[in-house]
């Protein structure tokens, strides 16, 4: 279902998809999971504050609720790679007329399609880093991460890819997703990449 919901609404959708065991089991998935309390899958969290649980049927419907949902912040992306080295830049704004806000910026390398097997699984969890800023309204904050990609990612250069989003600076959820942005996605990541500047929807999902 997470797969047809990429596929129908694009980057106002980005999943990510936390395993906790097995090939793509990692423990930047299991911190994720804990931050939500969960131990079972597949489970559903979207924007970090609506829990949709285990039934998938509602899913879209869940997710089309969330369609209209304003935000004041914005993020762009900027990677660039030296070898298995991934550098990456996010520039986290909150516009003008904005509230300002203390936020939780996560920057998350993920890899598509992997496993292999079922072919639903979309953008698993790698690594993932995170730090806390204070953005004003108006102004804007830089975010550095930097990672050394896996082999294995590095070999598929078409789906591996960034994900960053700000999200209220919480120990457990529910915690509010402000805004997502995702790079680097079905084409190698370069220097000199920027993608998705303003995705107006804060879409964090926590696909289990």
């Amino acid at each position: 279902m997470v797969n047809d919901l990429f596929e129908a609404y694009g980057d106002n959708f980005i999943p990510i998809f936390c395993h906790l065991g097995g090939e793509a089991g990692s423990g930047g998935a299991s911190s994720r999971a804990n931050f939500y309390e969960l131990r079972y899958t597949p489970y559903l969290w979207l924007n970090g504050v609506d829990d949709a649980g285990y039934d998938y049927s509602q899913w879209e419907r869940d997710l089309a609720a969330h369609q209209g949902q304003e935000t004041d912040v914005t993020i762009d992306i900027l990677t660039k790679t030296e070898g298995p080295l991934l550098r990456v830049s996010a520039t986290v704004c909150i516009e003008d007329g904005g509230v300002g806000r203390d936020m939780r910026i996560y920057i998350a390398q993920v890899l598509d399609n992997f496993p292999e097997s079922p072919t639903y699984y979309r953008n698993a969890l790698r690594q993932v880093q995170n730090e806390v800023v204070t953005v004003e309204a108006g102004q804007c904050v830089e975010v550095p991460g930097i990672m050394v990609l896996p082999d294995l990612d590095l070999g598929r250069p078409e789906d591996y890819g960034v994900v960053v989003w700000a999200q209220e600076p919480l120990a457990n959820a529910p915690a509010e997703v402000f805004q997502a942005a995702i790079g680097g996605r079905r084409r190698p990541i370069s220097q000199d990449s920027l993608t998705d500047p303003e995705i107006r929807e804060s879409n964090e999902t926590q696909g289990w």
